[in-house]
């Protein structure tokens, strides 16, 4: 079987990012690429952005020198850009020399938009990618699959999208997250009803039984991992020592927290739970540490939060890290914790169980799939509970080492191996049928 695997979602990152601060669909969508193309014919698109795919497989150089790129046709589109920009420059001059409004002005005004309109034909045109000798494309990336691709009609094509969550068109979430409702809508449209559908958790497939007007037999789940040569257990304490002092933290033990700041990730209950430890418990010592990109806004909100809540020197907000400093200081906090209200996988406290972190999380939505019992499970909107567990963990080192060794050996059941193994046999089963 020849899959067609599209990466528009690593494009567009080299494109606009260079490369740097991976995050966690980048990294699931090149660590499945990494284990899928020693196990089956695999070639690469980009259907949204090419223009960043050849910087990509540059970057990533002999690993990927094997592979066949699909490029869309655009030679000819950047040939009509260029002859576009000149015809405008020669418009513009002729406007500018043109010393009245009239029946010779309109006519330049209808070629000008007749132009504009033929560009926009041709760069549609020009973008598609030659579908001949592809048995399936698949789209792991959350961008819908193009008109081209979903109206192509070949007996034995076929077409998959992986889909991560629900998120959007869930009511409870705040109007932040359901913003991108419309447009995640749009990326469902693209699926056709005879099309499949791999889905990162069962959580996730048995909500897409309910939004998608597809085959449940259609819908298949394959569940993701965590790079074991980025997330496995430091036990060098200069290592946890150093990486603590190089990101300005202290001696103290901590907490640790690794998220976005979106209402559902529910940081904000965190910090207030935090707070009001701090303040009834005097010999509690230890601090929270939040990892993740921050908007600026929503930064100022928090700092403000933290402020109010008496937490100046106890809660540090490090921004992204580097892959370097994430396994010590997983391995070197108290526990992880994580109060998520809704998520389609939860990659952080798989994370952080392959580095031997104690994890307390939520037990909502796909996170127990994840958790199993190697953890503290809590409903994430119960604050007493969360501070006694918090509490508990602080003061009780044996549950620290067994909750440790849980979670290292739940860990283990996921591995991108078996995720591509399952990938590779879901195409097997889509084309077969």
């Amino acid at each position: 079987m020849n899959i067609l695997y599209d990466v528009s979602m690593l494009s567009f990152f080299h494109q606009a990012a260079g490369g740097k601060k991976k995050r966690g669909m980048y990294r699931v969508i090149e660590e499945l690429l990494n284990h899928l193309h020693p196990k089956i014919q695999l070639e690469l698109s980009s259907t949204e952005c090419w223009s960043g795919i050849e910087s990509y497989v540059e970057i990533r150089g002999r690993d990927l020198s094997h592979l066949d790129m699909r490029l869309p046709i655009c030679n000819t589109f950047e040939n009509y850009i260029n002859q576009f920009i000149e015809n405008s420059k020669a418009y513009a001059w002729r406007l500018k020399k043109s010393n009245h409004v009239g029946r010779r002005l309109g006519g330049q005004l209808i070629s000008r938009q007749a132009d504009f309109f033929n560009y926009k034909k041709i760069q549609r045109e020009s973008s598609r990618i030659c579908l001949d000798g592809i048995d399936l494309f698949h789209q792991p990336s959350r961008y819908y699959i193009p008109e081209y691709i979903k109206n192509y009609k070949r007996k034995g094509f076929h077409r998959v999208m992986t889909v991560h969550d629900f998120i959007p068109f869930d009511q409870s979430m705040s109007e932040s997250e359901r913003k991108w409702a419309s447009m995640f809508r749009r990326v469902l449209d693209s699926l056709n009803p005879e099309d499949a559908v791999i889905c990162i958790s069962d959580y996730v497939k048995e909500e897409a039984t309910q939004y998608l007007h597809i085959d449940p037999a259609r819908i298949f789940v394959a569940k993701w991992a965590a790079n074991p040569e980025i997330f496995f257990p430091c036990d060098n304490q200069d290592l946890i020592k150093s990486t603590k002092l190089l990101l300005g933290l202290g001696d103290a033990p901590y907490f640790l927290c690794l998220s976005t700041m979106d209402p559902r990730k529910n940081m904000q209950m965190l910090i207030q739970i935090f707070g009001e430890i701090c303040r009834q418990q005097k010999n509690f010592e230890c601090n929270l540490v939040l990892v993740g990109n921050i908007l600026r806004t929503i930064k100022e909100e928090v700092e403000m939060l933290i402020e109010q809540e008496g937490l100046i020197g106890r809660v540090f907000l490090t921004g992204y890290l580097d892959d370097q400093d994430l396994s010590p200081l997983y391995s070197g906090a108290v526990a992880f914790l994580f109060p998520s209200l809704s998520e389609g996988f939860g990659l952080p406290p798989l994370e952080a169980m392959q580095c031997g972190a104690p994890v307390i999380a939520s037990n909502k939505t796909s996170i127990p799939e994840v958790m199993g019992n190697a953890g503290i499970l809590l409903d994430p909107l119960c604050e007493d509970d969360w501070s006694a567990a918090i509490l508990n963990i602080a003061k009780n080192t044996q549950l620290q080492t067994t909750l440790s060794m849980n979670g290292i050996n739940q860990s283990k059941e996921f591995t991108w191996n078996a995720c591509a193994e399952q990938h590779s046999q879901i195409y097997q089963k889509i084309i077969n049928h």
